[in-house]
């Protein structure tokens, strides 16, 4: 082997000691749950099923939640989205043997409970909504406004059937409206995605959307106070 070689190899593994050596471990978890941070780099991590620990970004604890009632999974850790008190807030997940669902609830980082979210689990947010979602034979979809203060827009998409059709919907679909004054109608799919937007003529009580060239999947529509949903198939 020529010395070209040889200080080719060596410096090969030169090189590959190096990069080994740059992978350290610097911390471990034993934990039952675990969530990143919505609109903070921090996460949290659950030591057990009544604790939540809530780490910065540089992995120090900021602050340990005990006495929590007893959850199973974790999600939306985030500041100033439900409340504009400063603190963290984040939701837990119990699961009930009974009915075999969850049950989602908001705490803040005192333990403090805020609000019950019932079997409507927080999955995402598009602008000031807050989009929670039940699956049971089909998609059941609760939208609340976050603009600092919890309040539920629409108590159940579900129960607009009437103003839809038909529904689901391969081709064309009906939607039913009654607005006074010009309005926009948002349509948005099931991650909060805007579709389309369409000016709506208060001198009109329906629209006609061409749906066949869409994805299959559960749609939403918003105007207003009111909201719903249809399927294209």
């Amino acid at each position: 082997m020529t010395m070209k070689k040889i200080m080719f190899f060596i410096v090969l593994a030169l090189m590959s000691s190096v990069a080994i050596g740059q992978i350290t471990l610097s911390n471990t978890f034993d934990c039952p749950a675990f969530s990143v941070g919505y609109n903070t780099k921090s996460f949290i991590i659950a030591p057990d099923n009544n604790t939540i620990d809530i780490y910065n970004e540089g992995c120090v604890l900021e602050k340990r939640v005990t006495g929590l009632p007893a959850f199973t999974t974790t999600s939306f850790l985030s500041k100033n989205v439900f409340t504009l008190s400063g603190k963290y807030e984040f939701v837990i997940g119990a699961y009930n043997s009974t009915t075999s669902r969850y049950n989602f609830k908001l705490y803040n980082e005192d333990g403090q409970f805020l609000f019950d979210f019932g079997e409507y689990q927080p999955y995402y947010i598009k602008g000031n909504n807050l989009f929670a979602l039940y699956t049971s034979s089909g998609y059941h979809i609760k939208i609340y406004n976050v603009a600092g203060n919890v309040n539920m827009v629409e108590a159940d998409m579900n129960n607009n059937k009437l103003l839809v059709y038909p529904n689901p919907a391969s081709s064309m679909i009906n939607i039913q409206y009654s607005i006074h004054g010009m309005q926009e109608m948002a349509i948005m799919d099931i991650n909060g995605r805007v579709i389309e937007n369409i000016l709506l003529d208060p001198g009109k009580k329906e629209i006609v959307l061409n749906v066949s060239g869409w994805a299959k999947g559960v749609y939403i529509y918003s105007y207003g106070n009111s909201t719903g949903k249809f399927m294209v198939q």
